[in-house]
């Protein structure tokens, strides 16, 4: 897993993670999220907007216990997975300052266009 840098808007509940020193190149909105890639390191970057509620919600956590974690975020951890060269696979790891985690996994299938940006970080 990469370690990914984050930031938290508490006052709109915003969550951004992102790899240090690399640049959006394009983005995707898949339902709430939004995905940022470059054509060199692939994923980028994810938005969480309302990420208490969206985090609660795909994970079986408390929103109680998500914003406890969200709100005392130490260190956050990514990793991205092609599988079966047809659905790419996003984990996030979410660790706190108590050392409580989430774990976070999100699919979306692979797309074949040349210049889409799930396309390249996917290895079209």
């Amino acid at each position: 897993m990469q370690k990914f840098q984050f930031d938290y808007d508490s006052a709109h509940d915003d969550l951004f993670i992102y790899k240090k020193d690399s640049k959006s190149e394009g983005g995707v909105e898949v339902g709430r999220l939004l995905l940022d890639f470059n054509k060199k390191d692939g994923l980028v970057g994810i938005e969480f907007p309302d990420a208490t509620e969206f985090l609660a919600s795909s994970t079986g956590l408390t929103k109680k216990a998500v914003r406890n974690i969200i709100q005392n975020l130490k260190e956050c951890k990514v990793e991205l997975d092609v599988w079966r060269n047809s659905i790419v696979t996003i984990r996030v790891l979410f660790l706190s300052e108590r050392n409580e985690q989430v774990l976070w996994n999100f699919s979306v299938p692979r797309l074949s266009e040349a210049d889409s940006p799930l396309a390249k970080v996917a290895g079209s």
